[in-house]
């Protein structure tokens, strides 16, 4: 009798035992499976806010390629109003030459056209590419009122653009004026593999 209750209550113990251990097995097992799901929705919250940031940044770039291809286009409207060539010193005599051409057209005579070189050093000026660069041109001219309005209308017509920063006038002799311009040529300096001299 007393083995009887000795064997059972040694079962009893074990059987406590090993329900104590499922259940801690249980436990440690729902918590790694927790774990387990907590990680993985972390990471598809993650990539899901990839996938948003990558879906941003593409809709961004598609919006910045068509700005650039209208630029690109743009360039190309608006590409035969500047002087282009390799040298700045050779576009440079190309505006004088220029303008000298459309003084003479008006009949105005010129006392001096003295251009002056500013190179742009800002972040437009890379290395590869094209470079815009600006020409001061600094004239002194002589006649008539008449002739002056000539030569505006001249260089409203040229195909190059020339941008007139001061003009102011003085008399001279009994009906003539003194003119005193100052215009701004503009010019885009190529690459050493585009061939060709300055476009006039």
């Amino acid at each position: 009798m007393i083995d009887m209750v000795y064997f059972f209550k040694r079962f009893q113990r074990r059987t406590v035992l090993i329900a104590l251990a499922i259940l801690l097995l249980v436990v440690y097992t729902g918590r790694w499976v927790d774990v387990a799901y907590e990680a993985r929705r972390i990471e598809l919250e993650n990539r899901l806010n990839r996938l948003g940031q990558y879906q941003l940044v593409a809709a961004k770039a598609e919006k910045y390629e068509k700005r650039l291809q209208n630029l690109l286009i743009l360039r190309e409207e608006v590409a035969h109003y500047f002087f282009s060539g390799e040298d700045d010193n050779k576009l440079s005599s190309a505006m004088q030459l220029k303008i000298q051409a459309l003084v003479v057209r008006a009949g105005l005579q010129a006392e001096s056209i003295r251009p002056v070189m500013q190179k742009n050093e800002g972040p437009d000026s890379a290395e590869n590419g094209d470079v815009l660069g600006e020409v001061l041109i600094k004239t002194r001219l002589a006649g008539t009122l008449g002739q002056f309005v000539d030569f505006m209308a001249e260089l409203y017509r040229s195909e190059k653009f020339f941008y007139i920063e001061d003009v102011s006038f003085r008399p001279y002799q009994n009906s003539g004026l003194k003119i005193f311009i100052e215009l701004r040529g503009y010019y885009v300096l190529l690459d050493e593999d585009s061939s060709g001299d300055p476009e006039l």
